[in-house]
């Protein structure tokens, strides 16, 4: 079984001309093209932040967190792997910002 929460920064052109970014909402599945699609969906109709309030989104970055579990014996045993998902124009310094929150 698979658990998929991804969280992170989507990043926007603010209404006094400034870019910005904020925290996006947090998307949960069970596989990661569930996750992705659900994503692109959201920044696509600008509701991947969580209220900011953009005038437009640029892009995001986004983490997910992967859990894979297995049940042996009895006991459960999860193995964890992230993965970073990039959605719309992102620069590189903020990649490097969203990765470390």
């Amino acid at each position: 079984m698979k658990r998929i929460t991804v969280t992170g920064i989507v990043y926007g052109n603010c209404w006094d001309g400034r870019q910005c970014g904020f925290k996006a909402r947090e998307i949960k599945g069970g596989t990661l093209k569930e996750v992705k699609a659900t994503a692109n969906r959201m920044f696509e109709n600008g509701s991947l932040d969580s209220g900011m309030g953009f005038e437009s989104l640029t892009g995001a970055v986004l983490e997910a967190k992967i859990l894979t579990i297995k049940i042996i014996n009895g006991e459960e045993y999860v193995n964890t792997k992230y993965q970073t998902i990039t959605i719309g124009k992102v620069t590189e310094f903020q990649r490097e910002q969203s990765l470390q929150f």
